[in-house]
Formats: structure tokens, C-alpha cells, sequence
């Protein structure tokens, strides 16, 4: 009877434990999810496009950098930091035909000095062409090329070079400034007319007159040392008396028809040669 009852216990624990197990798997299958058709759709259709070395993943991976690169390339751009400073020496291409800005500016500084050395300088004009635009009685101004100082002068005489007279007592004195008082000296000047320069050749020592006797009349005591003549004054109360020359090129001297040398070289000096 005993042994009747101990089998009967053994089989009901061994029942019991069976169906504990059983019960503990059958829990399992029911917590682990059951993917879905369209997954399971979705995965097969992704391992049927991609094959063994997975090209058509790697489009998607550069895409993904080069985003990622652009995002990183706007992040710089945007920073303070990282703004590229602005090169204020930039030059224009030499190698293209151009100068560098520093060459453009000295050959800018270079042609305003030729400029204005060519603007004070004088035509170099022939003694035949300057009598027809500097007839008798024509008022020039003439300025002296060392100072830059400028009188007024009236051609009143002359026939071989200009002989002319300061037109007032001011432009006189300028003149005497120049030369230091009345001198024979011979300096290069301009001749300013009607918009034209011409280089010329003036001495400040005035002769050949008297200004207190009427013009072109026979007078004594001329000035200059010249003696009795022609009174060779007709511009009166201007502070000189008599003429003084003034020369251009080719021109000549009264007395003896020649050229003076050191007139002719004082005019190439006007002319800037």
C-alpha cells in the first residue's frame, strides 16, 4: 500500500514538473514578436537590390558625407573666426598684360612729372614762323624757365629777333628781379600767346632809347652806350628806356646779321632739349 502511494507521488510531481516547463516555453513564444509581412517584404526586397559587395548601399553613404561635408563647410563659412581676411595689397596680373597696382601708380607719378616738365617747356619755333604770329605791336608775356616768374612785354621794334618794351613799371621791376638788375645776360624764357608756348632766348639791357623823348626821333645819349639815333622807345613811363632783345630760333643780331651763339643755346634750354 505504502509503495502504491510513494508511485502515485512520484508520478504527480513528475506531471507537475512537465507541465511547468511546458508552460515557461510557451510564455517565451509569446513575448518574442513576429515580424510583419511588409517587413518581411521590405527585407527580402532590400537583399534582392544589394548584392555581395553592397553597391547599393554606398550612393547612400556618399550621400550621407557629402552632407554632412556641407553642413561642416557652412559651419566655417558662418564662423567669425574662419572669414578669410581681404587682401589689401591684391595686385592685377603682370603676367596677364597688367601692372601691379604699386607700377601703376609710379607710372602714374611718372607720366604727371613728364607732364608737367613737357608743360613748361616751349615750341621750338623758327624765327620766320614767330614774326607772323608776333607782329609789331603784339603784347606777349614772358615768363623766365629758372624762376617761373612772368612779365608783360609789348614788341614794338625789330626785324631780325623782337625788340620789345615792359608795358608798366611793375613789369619792370619783376625783370630786374630776375636778372638781378639790367644785365646782358641771356636767359631761356617762354613766350606765351593765343594759347601757344614758344621757346625763346632774352637779354635785360635795355638801349638803343630815351623815355622822355618821343619815339623814332633822332635823340642823343641813347641807352646802352648806343650814342645818337632813333629814339628806339615808345612804351613811356614803364621804368626803362630804350629796347630789349628777345631771340628765337634762327633769329639774328641787327648788327651784323649773325646768330648769337649763346642766344641760340638759351632757346634749345626753353625748348627742353
Amino acid at each position: 500500500m505504502k509503495k502504491i502511494i510513494v508511485t502515485l507521488a512520484a508520478s504527480l510531481v513528475l506531471t507537475i514538473g512537465a507541465s511547468n516547463v511546458l508552460s515557461t516555453k510557451l510564455s517565451t513564444k509569446q513575448k518574442t514578436p513576429i515580424a510583419s509581412n511588409s517587413s518581411i517584404s521590405e527585407s527580402k526586397s532590400l537583399e534582392q537590390s544589394t548584392d555581395i559587395t553592397g553597391d547599393a548601399i554606398q550612393p547612400q553613404i556618399e550621400h550621407s558625407k557629402k552632407v554632412e561635408d556641407t553642413k561642416q563647410a557652412d559651419a566655417k563659412t558662418s564662423s567669425p573666426s574662419s572669414t578669410p581676411k581681404k587682401n589689401t595689397k591684391s595686385t592685377q596680373s603682370p603676367s596677364r598684360g597688367g601692372l601691379s597696382i604699386s607700377s601703376q601708380k609710379n607710372l602714374h607719378n611718372s607720366n604727371t612729372s613728364n607732364n608737367a616738365n613737357a608743360s613748361k617747356y616751349g615750341e621750338l619755333l623758327d624765327w620766320k614762323q614767330v614774326q607772323s604770329i608776333i607782329p609789331i605791336s603784339t603784347n606777349v608775356r614772358v615768363t623766365d624757365l629758372g624762376t617761373g616768374k612772368y612779365f608783360n612785354i609789348k614788341r614794338t621794334f625789330g626785324t631780325n629777333h623782337i625788340d620789345g618794351e615792359a608795358l608798366t613799371i611793375s613789369d619792370t621791376n619783376i625783370i630786374k628781379s630776375i636778372w638781378g638788375g639790367f644785365s646782358w645776360v641771356r636767359r631761356p624764357v617762354i613766350i606765351n600767346i593765343n594759347g601757344r608756348k614758344i621757346a625763346a632766348s632774352m637779354t635785360a639791357m635795355p638801349h638803343a632809347g630815351v623815355d622822355s623823348a618821343p619815339a623814332v626821333t633822332t635823340v642823343s645819349n641813347r641807352s646802352g652806350g648806343y650814342g645818337t639815333g632813333e629814339n628806339l622807345d615808345a612804351v613811356k613811363n614803364n621804368g626803362m628806356s630804350g629796347v630789349i632783345d628777345i631771340h628765337f630760333l634762327n633769329s639774328t643780331r641787327h648788327k651784323d646779321n649773325r646768330q648769337d651763339p649763346q642766344h641760340q643755346a638759351a632757346i634749345l634750354k626753353a625748348a627742353g632739349k
